[in-house]
């Protein structure tokens, strides 16, 4: 009498962490290849001293058309006197939680240059990673 083991769940691929959904269910979502340079432009205008509204200023120049909307936005919040990651926040999900909370972490702690840089090399990691 030989009984069968139930079959196992599928052991989730780590990198499906950060699966943007389709825009129909969020209005759009950054992808990783776009989300890594804004964190490496974002990190190395703020290394090189650039203001914080000047470089969401330049960023709000560059990418589609949702994601230039979404970097004024938060540019708008962050003039208002929002921080910068409550103004990620109030993007209805465009950015991913992960790097929300990592900037609070970088306001939190005046290393919001580093956590740029590092969240963007973790991203492109990520890509490079779903390439293989």
């Amino acid at each position: 009498m030989s009984t069968q083991q139930p079959p196992k769940p599928p052991i989730k691929d780590p990198l499906d962490a950060y699966d943007p959904p389709s825009q129909s269910q969020t209005g759009g979502r950054i992808g990783l290849q776009p989300l890594s340079r804004f964190c490496h432009n974002i990190g190395t205008g703020l290394h090189a001293g650039v203001d914080v509204r000047r470089v969401f200023e330049t960023e709000s120049n560059r990418g589609t058309m949702l994601h230039r909307n979404k970097v004024i936005e938060v540019r708008d919040h962050f003039a208002r006197g929002a921080s910068v990651s409550s103004a990620m926040k109030a993007s209805n999900g465009y950015f991913p939680p992960l790097l929300c909370e990592m900037v609070e972490v970088g306001e939190r702690t005046g290393r919001l240059e580093q956590i740029f840089i590092r969240l963007g090399e973790y991203y492109e990691q990520l890509v490079k990673l779903r390439r293989t």
